[in-house]
């Protein structure tokens, strides 16, 4: 049942439901003797229970303790066969590899509604990897890979999303047992997952969205999920690899925690032992003659066996069990045995040393069933990876974000190959150091770039992205070393500008190659989208003291995981509680996934949201109300453009007919094109097919630009650039002029200057010459064999010439 989806969904609804009825019953103040006996089916009465001559040995053997060894050889030998099957019989897995990509759907601090400040842990026993905080982010991109040494597959790994704040507060977590991985690679709690099989060098690559539990580890909470690729493999270099060294108490405590988070839900574990249907009528349990080997617990292994010294307790007695009536009979339940015959047993023990040992045992063995032991929280410490503490006014910073954050719906960054990367420095508003070193690429229709050290260029910031699809110019200022400024639209009265420019120690890219890329790279193709066509509103409500109303539109696709998944558009503000648009609104769902929402008829989660605001530059703007156009009714419409009137709604989400109505008419297109901020339809087919062709070409020049690129090293090196370099400008311009004849034009028509072409570098090439650069490149190659000979040539004579001499 573990492969099936329908099944889990089934096994997960009846545990939620099992909980809900366990509640009911809790809350209940006197439940009458039908009600309780209906749970029970019969009762074993126990007058006296004995047990004499009892040994409870805790030894450690070669460094390792007993309890700890015994759950290692279990796991081993549950998934000897299917590790031996992948790796063969010499090899066994001893690295787990983790990358976490990215998170959707994250709950905020409760009391604010903030996002949260986002970090990852990943924790294999004692070992921890951290990622990168993402401040105020629902959606973050991660994408970061952790290595973590684990040979024992009863290890557990522990997945935990963190909102790090001034008080910290864990989001989610996800754990799976190390010995199911190639056991029952499906047996954990995944939403969707696939399974890698590569060669069996490599083991496998679980893939998938998993969800994250609260620290209840309830199925049923909506706290988001995370998507992650996992492999637990061979690797060579580490083969030598131990584990620390341990002393018995921390073995066994590092047990306690991972039983704890083997068992997950331990509210559900409770449950069912409380729902045992059979009840338990204790009289008297005595202990005699009980002989505690606890030393190796305490002091470590002892060298000679024969020489452990026992604890001897000649006596416990426990006799004061709670029994209560069920109707059918008296007596407990046994989740109540179980708790009264542990603190039975803690409350005759008269050492201290002997309860702290007791109390590490019983929590070992009996974790989740009493709050004396173990809980599944986890301390969180939010500082820096040098010990520091964060900066909180960092953290929480109200300055205005120039550029916008990576978000799990940025699927550019995943999609199509990088068409440009190299070092900018950029100039954020607002920030004292000025320019600051960045790593930069072009993917799809987005310009990506984080912050990195100048030292050892390891990134030290946030991945940051600047939509060209939005871009309304881009040109080059000559100063200083140049800057390379982009205009962009912005939601906001006025566009937004960007400053870079090229660091001074790097050669390529130029800044005229940045400039030719973002120029290119500055349409998004759309598959499908919504057309909104706006026509007026009705009534609307007026929030000023005056009775006016300034107002203005924004309408974007509401999916499960809001609306911040979708592109949205805003409408132009106007004048009256009965405006007249009659303007275009174009929006779409950003992730992939979400996409079969549009053209699905049953899929009813998704719905098109449009807000009404009051534009008021004085005090903030308003929401006067809101409204939802669930997306299957546009599907039913197989794109006819058909009216809506729709009464507005509260806060609430309850229609209020008091707030005004609003006329709009809605369908689905295909083959949309974004450019320069505006959404391009088939009424401009002509600028659509110009800037496709734009598109084609620069691809179409890198693939010729990899023909070039003899070393495979993704760009062009100083040995395959020296042709350029050697030539003079005459000689180069007198035969470029031969092989292309006298207008030296590239692909665009455009006169191409020697002076550049001397300098060039990988972009540029492929960039101005397109088919041609195979040609060109070839013809220089010649010339540069031609001197190379001459100056050879040259040199015999001399050498001749200084031996006639002496």
């Amino acid at each position: 049942s573990h492969f099936s989806k329908n099944n889990l969904r089934e096994r997960r609804r009846r545990i939620r439901q099992m909980a809900n009825d366990e509640e009911e019953y809790a809350s209940s103040s006197s439940p009458s003797s039908s009600e309780k006996a209906g749970r029970y089916c019969s009762c074993i009465q126990f007058q006296n229970i004995e047990f004499s001559g009892v040994t409870i040995n805790f030894a450690e053997k070669n460094g390792v303790f007993n309890i700890n060894g015994f759950t290692r050889a279990l796991a081993t030998g549950e998934c000897r066969g299917a590790v031996e099957s992948v790796f063969g019989p010499d090899r066994w897995p001893n690295t787990f590899v983790v990358r976490v990509l990215r998170c959707r759907g994250l709950k905020g601090s409760s009391t604010k509604q903030l996002a949260p400040n986002v970090r990852v842990y990943v924790r294999v026993r004692f070992q921890e990897a951290r990622s990168r905080l993402h401040l105020r982010n629902r959606h973050p991109l991660i994408n970061e890979s952790f290595e973590l040494l684990a040979k024992d597959p009863s290890s557990v790994v522990h997945v935990q999303v963190v909102d790090e704040g001034i008080g910290s507060q864990v989001i989610g977590n996800w754990v799976m047992t190390l010995k199911w991985f190639y056991l029952s690679p499906f047996f954990n709690h995944h939403n969707a997952m696939e399974v890698e099989k590569k060669k069996k060098k490599n083991g496998w690559v679980i893939k998938g969205w998993f969800p994250l539990l609260d620290d209840y580890f309830d199925v049923g909470a909506d706290n988001g999920e995370i998507e992650l690729w996992m492999s637990w493999t061979h690797k060579v270099e580490n083969e030598g690899w131990q584990p620390k060294k341990l002393t018995s108490l921390q073995q066994i405590t590092a047990n306690s925690a991972e039983t704890n988070l083997r068992l997950g839900n331990v509210k559900n574990v409770m449950t069912m032992l409380k729902r045992f249907p059979i009840l338990f009528n204790l009289g008297n349990v005595t202990i005699r003659d009980i002989h505690f080997y606890l030393q190796d617990l305490f002091a470590g292994e002892a060298k000679d066996a024969d020489s452990r010294q026992a604890i001897h307790m000649k006596l416990i007695e426990i006799n004061d069990f709670k029994n209560t009536n069920y109707g059918i009979a008296s007596g407990i339940n046994l989740l109540d045995v179980l708790k009264q015959f542990s603190v039975g047993v803690a409350l005759n023990v008269r050492s201290s040393t002997l309860s702290q040992g007791v109390t590490q045992v019983a929590g070992g063995l009996f974790t989740g069933f009493t709050s004396l032991f173990a809980s599944t929280d986890t301390k969180v410490h939010t500082r820096d990876k040098k010990g520091r503490f964060f900066n909180l006014e960092t953290i929480f910073a109200t300055k205005r974000a120039t550029v916008s954050a990576l978000t799990a719906f940025d699927h550019d960054f995943w999609q199509g190959e990088s068409m440009i990367k190299g070092f900018l420095e950029f100039d954020e508003e607002n920030d004292a150091r000025g320019f600051v070193l960045q790593k930069a690429e072009i993917r799809g229709a987005c310009l990506f770039f984080h912050e990195v050290s100048r030292c050892d260029s390891e990134k030290t910031g946030p991945t940051q992205k600047i939509d060209l699809a939005m871009m309304l110019a881009a040109k080059i200022r000559r100063k200083n070393f140049g800057e390379l400024i982009i205009e962009t639209k912005s939601h906001q009265h006025s566009p937004s500008f960007f400053k870079f420019r090229v660091p001074s120690h790097v050669a390529r890219p130029t800044l005229e190659d940045w400039l030719v890329a973002v120029q290119t790279h500055c349409v998004r193709r759309i598959p499908r989208a919504i057309h909104l066509e706006l026509l007026r509103g009705h009534s609307l409500k007026s929030l000023d003291t005056d009775g006016g109303l300034d107002p203005y539109v924004i309408a974007s696709v509401e999916t499960r995981f809001g609306t911040q998944s979708s592109y949205s558009s805003r409408s132009s503000v106007k004048d009256g509680l009965n405006p007249k648009w009659n303007e275009s609104l174009f929006l779409w769902p950003l992730d992939v996934q979400d996409s079969y929402q549009i053209n699905n008829p049953r899929e009813r989660g998704g719905s098109v949201r449009i807000d009404v605001w009051d534009d008021d530059m004085m005090s903030g703007d308003d929401l006067v109300g809101s409204l939802w156009l669930p997306m299957h009714l546009l599907s039913a419409h197989k794109g006819e453009h058909k009216e809506f009137r729709q009464f507005l709604c509260d806060t609430n989400g309850k229609e209020d007919k008091s707030l005004g109505s609003l006329s709009f008419k809605a369908s689905i297109i295909r083959d949309v094109v974004m450019s320069k901020g505006r959404v391009m339809t088939a009424a401009n087919e002509e600028e659509i097919k110009c800037k496709l062709e734009q598109i084609d070409n620069f691809a179409s020049s890198s693939r010729i630009f990899r023909s070039l690129d003899r070393d495979g090293s993704g760009d062009l090196n100083m040995k395959e650039l020296k042709p350029l370099q050697d030539v003079s400008d005459g000689q180069l311009t007198k035969d470029l002029h031969k092989f292309f004849g006298s207008n030296l034009k590239s692909s665009s028509g455009e006169q191409l200057k020697v002076s550049t072409l001397k300098y060039i570098d990988a972009q540029t090439l492929r960039a101005l010459l397109g088919q041609e650069a195979e040609d060109v490149y070839e013809q220089l190659v010649t010339l540069q064999k031609k001197k190379t000979e001459g100056k050879i040539k040259a040199k015999e004579l001399k050498d001749s010439a200084i031996a006639k001499t002496t």
